[in-house]
């Protein structure tokens, strides 16, 4: 089954944190993007839709809330995914949806 949902990216916080940094990380960002990484960051959406297939979860988080933002998100883990670092994480407020979907009802 395929579910719409809500992928956060954090790309609003990420860009007003590296507002406040003079870090190094624009050289690297500039010479991939051809912009530095604080503008590459603005350019990219904070939430997007993302249709999930329940047939490639493997994991689920439960909800959280993000200390950044304080937004209430959940994270999916996708086949063949192996690392944690690279769960997706999504609008806490498609959480009762998507379990309903996932569970098949």
């Amino acid at each position: 089954m395929k579910i719409k949902l809500t992928r956060r990216t954090f790309a609003d916080a990420i860009a007003e944190n590296l507002e406040r940094s003079n870090g190094i990380e624009g050289i690297f960002a500039k010479a991939l993007t051809g912009k530095d990484f604080k503008e590459f960051m603005k350019d990219q959406p904070d939430k997007m839709p993302m249709w999930v297939d329940t047939d490639k979860v493997i994991c689920i988080s439960g909800l959280i809330k993000e200390n950044v933002t304080g937004d209430v998100v959940f994270g999916i883990m996708f086949t063949p995914q192996a690392k944690i670092s690279e769960m997706v994480w999504f609008d806490g407020s498609d959480f009762e949806e998507f379990m309903k979907a996932w569970k098949g009802e």
